[in-house]
C-alpha cells in the first residue's frame, strides 16, 4: 500500500463523529433493548430487576419518544401494583 485514502475500510467506526440522529437513534435502541430485559425480568418474577431496567432506559430515552412514555409507564404501573 503506498497510502492512498482509499486504502482504509469505508465504514471505521471512528472515520467520522456520528450526527445527532444518529445519537438520538441510538439511545432510543438502548432505551428499547432495556425495556425488553425489564419485561422478560417482570415474566420471571424479578419486579425489582425489572424496574431497574426500565429506569435505566427512562434515563437513556430521549423525553419525547415512545421508548420514553413505555419506560416511564411501565416504572408507574409497578409503584402503584398492589401487593394482596
Amino acid at each position: 500500500q503506498n497510502g492512498h485514502p482509499d486504502t482504509l475500510p469505508a465504514t471505521s467506526p471512528m472515520s467520522a463523529p456520528l450526527s445527532s440522529e444518529q445519537v438520538y437513534g441510538r439511545y432510543r435502541q438502548e432505551a428499547q433493548s432495556l425495556i425488553e430485559e425489564g419485561d422478560t425480568l417482570e415474566k420471571q418474577g424479578d419486579l425489582t430487576g425489572a424496574r431497574g431496567k426500565w429506569i435505566e432506559a427512562l434515563g437513556k430515552a430521549p423525553g419525547d419518544t415512545p421508548e420514553h412514555s413505555a419506560a416511564k409507564e411501565r416504572i408507574d404501573r409497578t409503584r402503584s401494583d398492589p401487593h394482596f
